[in-house]
């Protein structure tokens, strides 16, 4: 998953709901005559061939604003092209002076939406990890836009569609799942209420007002909770300047693998973006401090961990927006400075998900300090320094193993093996586990002196593999 591929299309999209509902037209009934308007529409919401080709679906209905009313339109046959016929105030016709602005949709999304100088407003796109088929995309999160000139409604996708592909070899895969990297404006360009100017000769303008549920993140399921078949799949989010897009594939078991693809890029309206082939997971990452949540997933002393923003972004061993700090800087006391797991493993890393993993993988930044972080299993036991530091073996017995491993001047990768805690073969039994960040050589708790111990490090991507 390094390359992004952009493929421009016309519309694609799957039958929703609204073909079967009837929604109230809004009018001010100003002169009660009633005459029927013809519109010839093509690009608009459509059901998605199988070799590619779009076409309209008959009984489709559209929003149509006339005057700033609104009136609902449908088509009675489908193809390539559609005419749309619906009932309007002559009024409202005669001060629309031929120009109508029209919008499809969910059912839900055609009830809510109003227009204001030529803006739809209250466009709700929402939040979702939404069931979908080969080649489609959910239909909640299907929008498309047209101004009209004269009878000539064009209509233009509002979304740009995030594209994945599930190969032959991958057939355990439950869900994938898009999250932001917090700072980015990703995370306004997942879901939200929006403002949406069309444009007669280029993609429509959107504007998101308000978040919709939790925007940080959106992404698709198969339906009725199976795995993915291999094919290609789509995730629509709204056009937005972004950078970087965490992906998270969750598979079967409870293992999911998290991928950071640096994208940087502008998503365009009507445009696909290939974020590329899902690969077989062989690790579980457990921290979700992009997310700028703990989830009551990690204490420690004192309230000492909590989610900072990363001290040393320009990394390149790590360069994530937010990390776990562990900060004890205020006590001058000796401590370890322990932090721990508390609720993630019975519902995220499940036992037998934990079977497989023989190596737990954390990166850790401590500046100039010299601290010998140590591992516990569960939270007994013997707490045991790191088997390898930025890929060098260490010897327990030996402090210059590690002090000629590790890097004060940026983010370092500590490994511990299961073979070192009771000599296990894989992590299942692990119902927790904790870390003494401010140990010594020795393995003593170290006292905040103000020079060579801030008792402050921080902590990202806990991976087990």
């Amino acid at each position: 998953m390094k390359k992004l591929i952009i493929y421009s299309f016309a519309f694609i999209a799957i039958l929703s709901s609204c073909t079967k509902e009837m929604i109230e037209d809004s009018r001010d009934n100003k002169s009660g005559n009633m005459v029927t308007v013809t519109l010839n529409a093509t690009v608009t919401k459509t059901t998605l061939n199988d070799d590619r080709s779009v076409s309209f679906t008959a009984g489709e209905k559209i929003a149509v604003f006339a005057n700033g009313n609104k009136y609902m339109f449908t088509t009675e046959a489908g193809g390539t092209s559609a005419v749309f016929t619906g009932e309007v105030d002559a009024a409202d016709v005669a001060a629309a002076a031929g120009t109508y602005y029209a919008i499809s949709g969910s059912t839900t999304l055609l009830d809510g939406v109003t227009i204001d100088g030529g803006v739809f407003k209250n466009v709700v796109i929402p939040k979702s990890s939404d069931s979908v088929n080969i080649g489609k995309y959910s239909s909640t999160k299907v929008v498309a836009v047209a101004v009209s000139s004269g009878t000539s409604l064009v209509f233009k996708q509002v979304c740009a569609l995030l594209k994945f592909t599930v190969p032959a070899d991958v057939t355990d895969l439950k869900e994938v799942v898009i999250f932001n990297r917090q700072t980015d404006n990703l995370t306004r360009c997942l879901s939200g209420t929006c403002s949406i100017t069309p444009n007669a000769g280029s993609a429509p303008t959107v504007e998101v007002t308000a978040s919709e549920g939790n925007p940080h993140q959106s992404g698709a399921s198969y339906p009725g909770g199976d795995v993915f078949q291999a094919g290609t799949y789509y995730i629509p989010v709204l056009p937005a300047n972004i950078s970087r897009i965490d992906l998270k594939n969750t598979f079967s078991g409870g293992v999911n693998k998290r991928v950071l693809l640096n994208i940087n890029t502008t998503l365009v309206s009507g445009q696909v973006y290939d974020l590329g082939t899902i690969r077989k997971a062989n690790k579980f990452m457990c921290n979700t401090f992009e997310n700028n949540n703990l989830n009551g997933e990690y204490t420690g002393n004192a309230g000492a961990v909590k989610i900072v923003a990363n001290p040393l972004p320009s990394s390149t061993v790590n360069s994530s927006s937010y990390v776990l700090a562990d900060d004890m800087s205020t006590s001058s006391n000796p401590t370890s400075g322990y932090w721990q797991t508390a609720s993630l493993f019975g519902t995220k890393f499940t036992e037998s998900c934990r079977s497989a993993f023989t190596t737990v993988k954390m990166k850790m930044y401590w500046g100039a300090d010299k601290y010998y972080p140590r591992f516990m299993f569960n939270k007994g036991g013997t707490a045991m320094l790191p088997a390898r530091v930025n890929g060098d073996t260490i010897d327990s017995g030996d402090v210059s193993s590690f002090d000629s491993a590790i890097k004060t001047d940026d983010w370092n990768i500590l490994e511990w093996d299961c073979t070192q805690f009771e000599s296990k073969t894989s992590f299942s039994g692990l119902s927790s586990f904790q870390v003494k960040m401010f140990l010594d050589w020795g393995g003593s708790n170290t006292t905040r002196d103000g020079v060579n111990y801030h008792h402050l490090a921080y902590i990202d991507e806990i991976e087990f593999l």
